[in-house]
């Protein structure tokens, strides 16, 4: 066919193709991936771009001209808030800084242990590839996924706040992100927008710096939620069991990164006293952002998912250099840490939790529960340690609420009691363990116990079994606790009701952990536990037929209920697997 072609001239074009290229430039090498290109006849060897693959990397050959003339405008500008060091308002990648990072991450790379010999390949491996790093968020195009589309309520009415007062510091923040991101093209301004929420700074830990959050209650009201969900951290992390090492990578201000569809960018506006602006990409706080991201990575990913990568929330586009780790025999996950073998909290959040002190106002007891909340399933006997803390708290939110705004001038009276119960749990805090991650081929064990006032649940697995020992003799290594009180009118159960409910409870919460080939030995200190499961005993006969099931007691064949209850030592019962058939609610 033929082709019309720069200065109108009419080219033969014969074929196509699809090409990975690589442009070195003084800033570094630029690689395009996938780029759709003609092969024209000529006496010339050259590679010509067009258009769309300027722009693409952030050149418009029309408005060329004007962006140099305006760059320059802001570089001599004077008086202008954003100054020459800081300035994040330029097209170039610095490369060179780049390079810095990722000479960092090879030299950590090193000292994890990584093996010197292939240290040199992968130095050129990840030199190739610099371009997916980013220090500073710049004119990028947007990822090539889907754009978000919101869908909206019937009968949305739109909202537009009003200018927050905002300190200077905040001011400054405020006028230089918005100059920023309109400059790189994330933002337009648009002052006729219907929907405004307010621009809210928010100050990071530690440190003096801001970062730019938006109240999008008013349109997430408004917004129809998308169907979807992030996968649960505690069953997609067991795919990590057995890992030698690992990688962290961070995306640099990723939602900002994915396409928001033009039909819903004015549902997300923000304003500031500068004026409205409507952003182009994902905004961080509307209702969708979360899950379109999450179901965004998992679909890039799907072949890697949960074998070579795992995908949390926001861990992976252009990668933040500040952030990333190549190389490294553990992370820190959520807060915890995560290695081959297992996961543990990090030690300086528990340092920092058991050492404070006690805390007067009903707030800080508040939020040191929050905290010691997130450590449970890893402590033994939680729930009953910390009742009377948990106990003192319920009965103050029930007469000033349960808001930390309302409970944060309510100074508390400790008795020696109550000092008692917070040593208690600190205490405890200091003792976490370890949580393994199962192993298929270990024997898998389910200890329940109850009170009259509560019940606890220990799940464990152990990895060689020794038959001539008892099971409180065997190395067992911790998969999960549970724990909780009675309340209400499950005070009133009969002893053999609450001694079940652990062991129903556990098969309902913990069935990702409990449904395995190999089955389950549960383990409690009621024998008559054996009447009310069994399935011969508790199911009508006509049903009986289509259940099946079966009990192993350790070191002996398969026994009915009641002569298994009466041979087993110590009245354990041995519960190998009931197969698909039987539940309790």
């Amino acid at each position: 066919m033929k082709v019309q072609v720069a200065g109108g001239a009419l080219m033969l074009c014969r074929s196509a193709v699809t090409m990975n290229l690589k442009i070195e430039t003084d800033a570094g090498p630029l690689n395009l991936r996938s780029v759709p290109c003609l092969v024209l006849d000529g006496n010339e060897d050259e590679l010509l771009l067009g258009r769309k693959t300027m722009r693409d990397i952030g050149i418009d050959i029309d408005r060329l001209f004007e962006q140099l003339e305006g760059g320059d405008r802001v570089n001599k500008a004077d008086g202008d808030d954003v100054s020459d060091n800081d300035t994040e308002l330029h097209f170039a990648v610095d490369m060179e800084d780049i390079h810095r990072h990722l000479d960092r991450m090879l030299d950590e790379a090193r000292e994890a242990g990584y093996d010197p010999s292939l240290l040199e390949v992968f130095r050129a491996l990840v030199y190739e590839y610099a371009d997916v790093w980013r220090v500073h968020i710049g004119a990028d195009p947007a990822a090539d996924v889907g754009p978000l589309v919101a869908q909206l309520r019937p009968g949305a009415q739109p909202h537009r706040s009003g200018n927050r007062k905002y300190s200077e510091p905040q001011r400054k923040f405020l006028r230089e992100f918005g100059k920023e991101l309109e400059k790189n093209g994330l933002v337009k301004r648009n002052n006729a927008s219907r929907w405004a929420g307010p621009a809210l700074p928010v100050k990071n830990p530690h440190s003096d710096h801001f970062r730019c959050t938006m109240d999008y209650r008013p349109a997430n009201k408004w917004t129809v939620a998308l169907a979807g969900a992030t996968p649960n951290l505690v069953v997609a992390i067991q795919s990590v069991k057995g890992a030698y090492a690992f990688g962290l990578f961070d995306l640099l201000k990723g939602f900002w990164q994915l396409p928001l569809h033009p039909i819903s960018q004015k549902l997300y506006s923000f304003v500031t006293e500068d004026g409205v602006f409507t952003p182009t990409r994902v905004p961080q706080g509307a209702s969708d952002s979360a899950t379109h991201f999450q179901l965004q990575m998992q679909d890039c990913f799907r072949d890697m998912l949960y074998d070579s990568l795992l995908v949390w929330i926001d861990d992976l586009l252009k990668l933040n250099a500040k952030k990333c780790l190549l190389f490294s025999k553990q992370v820190m996950l959520c807060g915890k840490v995560v290695d081959g073998e297992g996961i543990r909290h990090s030690p300086e959040r528990l340092e920092a939790l058991v050492n404070l002190p006690l805390p007067p106002p009903a707030a800080a007891l508040q939020q040191f529960l929050c905290a010691a909340n997130w450590f449970r399933d890893s402590m033994v006997d939680y729930a009953r340690t910390v009742h009377l803390l948990q106990a003192k708290l319920e009965e103050v939110m029930g007469r000033r609420g349960r808001r930390k705004s309302q409970l944060a001038c309510v100074d508390l009276t400790w008795t020696d009691e109550d000092k008692d119960s917070f040593s208690d749990v600190v205490d405890l805090l200091a003792t976490t363990n370890k949580q393994h991650f199962a192993d298929k081929d270990a024997r898998v064990c389910l200890l329940t116990d109850a009170s009259s006032t509560g019940w606890s649940i220990v799940v464990s697995q152990v990895r060689h079994w020794d038959e001539e020992k008892s099971v409180a003799e065997q190395t067992h290594e911790l998969l999960v606790c549970r724990g909780g009180q009675f309340t209400g009118a499950q005070l009133n159960w009969s002893i053999i009701e609450k001694e079940a409910y652990p062991v129903v409870r556990a098969c309902a919460d913990l069935a990702y952990l409990l449904d395995r080939e190999k089955g389950i030995h549960i383990y409690c200190n009621h024998a008559n536990l054996v009447y009310i499961i069994a399935p011969d005993k508790t199911v009508k006969a006509h049903l009986r037929g289509k259940i099946d099931y079966m009990v192993v007691a350790s070191g002996m064949p398969a026994l009915c209920w009641s002569s298994l209850a009466s041979s087993t030592e110590q009245h354990r019962v041995y519960i190998a697997y009931i197969w698909h058939c039987w539940s309790i609610s």
